[in-house]
């Protein structure tokens, strides 16, 4: 029982990662997270105007390269992938990412979304109220 101890005391100070502190943009991600009750999300209106496209990458996804369509190795910029507690999401252009923040999955989790690029304009989500997973929310001005 004893090596059952360690080995659970091991997994959890893997997933809570007491070293990790929440950057501005990801406070700003659970701020806007948290006004809508975790039920939506614009991210249009993050991270600078530049950007054209927003990509998700939760743990054990390294492959940005293949989602942005440019070289741009996550795996070189940050470790937070190798566990299950940590998402990356990246802002970025056609060509260069801009800006990428490491976002706690406590905080908002958008781990069903890994791999996946979505344009600026198709960047505000809502959860599904049926299954609980992100969707593209629709512009009631279409």
């Amino acid at each position: 029982t004893r090596t059952l101890v360690l080995l659970s005391a091991c997994i959890l100070g893997a997933c809570s990662d007491p070293a990790y502190v929440a950057s501005g943009l990801s406070k700003a991600i659970s701020e806007e997270l948290q006004e809508s009750e975790y039920r939506s999300i614009d991210f249009a209106g993050l991270a600078g105007d530049n950007w054209s496209q927003v990509c998700f990458f939760g743990p054990y996804n390294e492959r940005s390269s293949e989602a942005l369509g440019f070289d741009w190795n996550v795996g070189e910029r940050t470790d937070a992938l190798h566990s299950d507690g940590h998402n990356v999401i990246v802002f970025a252009t056609e060509s260069e990412v801009l800006e990428y923040v490491v976002h706690s999955r406590g905080q908002g989790d958008f781990s069903e979304l890994s791999g996946m690029c979505f344009p600026r304009d198709e960047a505000s989500f809502v959860k599904d109220s049926e299954n609980g997973q992100w969707r593209i929310a629709v512009s009631s001005t279409a």
